[in-house]
């Protein structure tokens, strides 16, 4: 395959400064209203209740499994 030149595409950024202290904008970050904010935490504590549960699932069975797969045996070998 062969490059030509006529077939090249250019690609042009558009780059704008944000506005620092003033609303607008659009794609802020922060929440609007006080019912944005309630949901934001609330995603925010299901998500962190989430990997609580992950983290106790661990624990209790990838943690044992370990122990007696790895961990035990490398003791026993090594004494």
């Amino acid at each position: 395959m062969t490059y030509e030149e006529d077939n090249a595409v250019t690609l042009l950024i558009a780059i704008e400064e944000p506005e620092r202290f003033g609303g607008g904008g659009g794609g802020g970050g922060g929440c609007t209203s006080v019912g944005d904010s309630f949901w934001w935490w609330a995603k925010l504590v299901v998500v962190f209740i989430f990997l609580a549960f992950l983290g106790v699932l661990f624990f209790l069975w990838i943690g044992p499994f370990v122990m007696n797969k790895e961990v035990i045996p490398v003791l026993n070998w090594e004494t």
